[in-house]
């Protein structure tokens, strides 16, 4: 420790004799980037107080190395997923997009003040594989599209830090520079030599908008067909998929042939790999395939209610979720969004004294006098909201108290992986459902008829245990199913829903949430 306050003190002095030989060489540089070098030294000054207390682990004036010395000694937390954070630029003025330096830089210093650590490609690509075993706050900082304002505000904070980024790259701009927007070949050069940055495919030419019908609608490259408007019509099937993999093909080779490296990572550009496609329905599947013949793991943005914000062994060891940091989250706002996505342990009770990790899929969600309210939107007929972190869980038994306050039905889900693969058991006034979601397909797993009276509080329970999900009201064992090996429902998270025929009619009260462990 006292060696590292050591090196930081050097590194103090080092910034600030480096921002002053930028002046004197100042007519080497173009004058952007000497404005960056030197806003690095300023910002360093700045933040210098808040290294030394972060490095004594210092809060509210108390602190000692000692106790950091005891808390080395303690035995690590292992980490059941790991998050992937998106940046793009770092920026001196708002743009609503990008994150502004001071705060980048707070955020960094929370991310390090409690404990959390930046990992390598290598150790992600373990991680997934089951090969690996990582610290608990575990994450990989990752920056989109080879930026110069993603490196110069950076790179010093991850010397002081001791962290590292991947930063994925659009070659035809890195590689035949127009103006100073993207990072050189020089420059990626010596970040490569710093081992602080690892370099890796971002697109060739896909990350620009095209024309996608004969009006002049623009759309992604990667998730349409393009408009030819020589020949008057759109790309057929073939000349889509050979446009993918000509521009797959044009970026790694690219980085092959100038910075040696073999690239093994792609990000989708805008974070589509063909799943918003506007008009080629069979995108998806083109583009993952052809990913998957030059690449071993790739990455795309993650969006509330799509499924869990961590990265999970073998969730989907090709396709990689990553959490896009808003520019207006302070650090501590960023740390909470991190500890609700953290792996949560069983077993778990809430009474909604505040929002753990509950995420919104579709409608209205609040917290109000310690109960979870779900509700449709004005244009909704209902409302799903589901619990991040939970998607290692396996055999257990989840109950709940609940008041239907409006609509026809609720249901509780379990097996909760994403929005596409998860079980549910309803329940409404002709009886209880236990229907499944399947790759995106909905289909009645069992059904029981019979009115039911869902007035007042009430108690349901779903169990998946055992090769074997069941579903109660109150005492009453309503439904059971054995669960086929095909039916994929062998762990996953839980979950409420609410539903109307109406819109903006349905509504939930949860009163509260207890998940217990079968053995």
């Amino acid at each position: 420790m006292r060696k590292h306050i050591a090196k930081t003190k050097m590194f103090f002095i080092s910034a600030v004799m480096g921002a002053a030989l930028m002046i004197v060489l100042g007519s080497l540089f173009a004058d952007d980037l000497y404005d960056l070098a030197a806003n690095n030294a300023v910002f360093t000054v700045k933040y210098y107080g808040s290294v030394t207390a972060f490095n004594k682990m210092e809060k509210g004036g108390k602190g000692s190395e000692d106790e950091l010395y005891q808390r080395a000694e303690m035995p690590e937390k292992t980490s059941g997923g790991i998050p992937v954070l998106l940046y793009h630029g770092v920026i001196k003025k708002p743009d609503g997009e990008n994150i502004l330096t001071e705060d980048f830089q707070e955020q960094m210093f929370a991310l390090k003040k409690v404990g959390w650590k930046t990992i390598k490609l290598e150790d992600y690509r373990a991680f997934l594989k089951g090969e690996k075993i990582l610290p608990e706050k575990s994450f990989l900082l990752t920056f989109d599209d080879g930026r110069v304002d993603s490196y110069y505000p950076v790179d010093h904070l991850l010397k002081l830090l001791d962290y590292t980024a991947v930063i994925f790259v659009i070659t035809e701009h890195s590689f035949h520079p127009k103006n100073s927007f993207y990072l050189t070949q020089k420059e990626m050069e010596r970040m490569i030599k710093s081992g602080r940055w690892e370099i890796e495919a971002h697109t060739s030419r896909g990350h620009d908008l095209y024309d996608i019908s004969s009006d002049g609608k623009q759309g992604h490259f990667y998730s349409n067909k393009l408009w030819i408007k020589e020949a008057d019509r759109l790309e057929t099937e073939e000349e889509f998929a050979g446009r993918i993999d000509k521009d797959f093909r044009e970026a790694k080779s690219q980085l092959k042939q100038r910075l040696g490296i073999d690239s093994r990572v792609f990000a989708y550009p805008f974070g589509d790999y063909g799943q918003t496609t506007e008009n080629f329905a069979g995108a998806e599947k083109i583009v993952l395939e052809k990913a998957k013949t030059l690449f071993d793991l790739s990455f795309y943005q993650f969006y509330e209610g799509e499924g869990q914000s961590y990265n999970y062994p073998g969730e989907n060891i090709f396709l990689s979720k990553r959490i896009s940091v808003r520019p207006e989250w302070t650090g501590d706002q960023l740390l909470e969004v991190l500890e609700r996505g953290m792996a949560k342990n069983l077993p778990y009770q809430t009474d909604f004294f505040r929002n753990d990790g509950w995420l919104l899929s579709w409608g209205r969600l609040s917290l109000e006098d310690n109960s979870l309210i779900l509700g449709a939107d004005i244009n909704d007929t209902g409302a799903v909201a589901t619990l991040d972190g939970t998607y290692l869980w396996n055999n257990y038994v989840f109950s709940s108290e609940v008041v239907l306050m409006d609509g026809e039905s609720f249901s509780l889900v379990v097996g909760y992986k994403n929005k596409d693969n998860y079980a549910f058991c309803s329940f409404g006034p002709f009886g209880a459902k236990l229907e499944q979601v399947l790759n995106g397909e909905r289909k009645i797993l069992a059904e029981r008829r019979g009115f039911l009276d869902l007035s007042g509080e009430l108690k349901p329970q779903v169990a998946l245990a055992g090769g074997a999900i069941s579903c109660s009201l109150g005492e009453k064992l309503l439904l059971i199913k054995t669960i086929e090996p095909e039916e994929n429902l062998g762990r996953g998270g839980i979950g409420f829903q609410t539903w109307d025929p109406e819109n903006n009619k349905s509504k939930l009260q949860v009163k509260n949430a207890l998940v217990e462990k079968i053995n």
